[in-house]
């Protein structure tokens, strides 16, 4: 139906608009004043740099496919600003590195809890007004339900 297709793109695009709209409306409104001048003075006029981290990003994911984003980007911001190098110098390094993987353990976990949390509140009004779900999230569970937080990664 071509009027109820125009009525819902109608809906979508003023909607788009008001999130753009609140979302940039720092920038729309920006008078350039000499503290903003400051701040960006040191900005980069090209994207060089953008593009050696997004391919960086791209070699990093064919040599380990099943690792994380957060590994892989944890691990490029180390090589790009040299914290190994830093480290190598310290006499507390294993102990560093020990407490580095524990914080990345509950940082994860504490991730996978949100996105568990997230799931939840997408499908239960979903099941509340009996709306079909996918097959795999309807019959297969969350897959993370069993999910048991570390009791030093839970903030109090």
């Amino acid at each position: 139906n071509k009027e109820l297709f125009e009525e819902y793109m109608l809906a979508y695009c003023l909607a788009v608009n008001d999130v753009l709209n609140c979302q940039y409306k720092r920038y729309f409104n920006m008078e350039l004043t000499e503290e903003l001048l400051d701040q960006t003075r040191s900005a980069h006029s090209h994207n060089m740099d953008a593009e050696e981290i997004m391919g960086m990003i791209t070699a990093a994911q064919d040599r380990a496919p099943n690792a994380s984003m957060c590994f892989v980007s944890s691990k490029i911001c180390a090589q790009k600003n040299q914290t190994m190098r830093y480290l190598e110098d310290r006499p507390d390094l294993h102990c560093l590195i020990m407490k580095s993987v524990k914080l990345g353990r509950c940082h994860r976990q504490r991730k996978k809890l949100r996105q568990l949390d997230l799931q939840v509140e997408i499908v239960q009004p979903r099941m509340q007004h009996g709306t079909q779900m996918p097959g795999r999230l309807w019959k297969g569970g969350f897959g993370i339900t069993s999910l048991r937080p570390f009791k030093s990664c839970i903030r109090a």
